[in-house]
């Protein structure tokens, strides 16, 4: 497991010209929400949300382990990466974040590119490998990460729909993360 890094994305790409899709305002405060909760006074909400969009602390987003003939990247995970002017995509393509089971990359995005204040990017290693447990560990991983940053907000994007896989279905991890052990009571 390759330990956190930090870069700040502002050395790494200039954006020029990025707008946001537009969007109308319905569509801006229709975000499905389910809150539940866990030991010591902590809420959790399983939202749908765009990554790019959560005014949070710290963003969590996950990726497959990359594969040189080209990732799957649709649509929040590859509007991520647009807004970032493709840092995320030119990150893994020099194998600067592979994406190898629990590897982690902190970004610190430039004012005005994403509303999350830093980025933590995690590896799910080869996507044939895909269980509910790899999404709990990705999920250790990024609250221990957290904790060692002292946020108090988390927001966790595996993103497996947005690239290409349906071996889980969105419901099954949420209803994973409101029985997990670790949260009963």
């Amino acid at each position: 497991m390759r330990r956190t890094r930090f870069l700040p994305l502002a050395s790494l790409l200039l954006l020029t010209g990025l707008a946001a899709p537009v969007r109308s305002q319905a569509e801006k405060n229709e975000v499905k929400e389910e809150s539940f909760s866990a030991p010591n006074g902590v809420t959790v909400k399983v939202r749908m949300q765009a990554p790019y969009d959560v005014d949070t602390p710290l963003q969590v987003v996950c990726y497959f382990k990359h594969r040189p003939s080209g990732d799957t990247t649709l649509g929040s995970a590859a509007e991520l990466d647009k807004k970032l002017g493709g840092a995320v995509a030119s990150l893994r393509n020099r194998g600067e974040f592979v994406g190898e089971e629990l590897e982690t990359l902190l970004l610190i995005p430039p004012d005005g590119t994403i509303k999350p204040k830093r980025l933590l990017l995690v590896g799910l290693g080869d996507e044939k490998s895909l269980s509910l447990g790899t999404l709990e560990r990705a999920g250790n991983v990024a609250l221990r990460e957290a904790v060692k940053l002292g946020v108090e907000r988390v927001a966790f994007a595996p993103n497996l729909q947005d690239q290409g896989n349906s071996q889980l279905d969105v419901g099954d991890a949420g209803g994973y993360a409101r029985d997990a052990p670790g949260l009963r009571h």
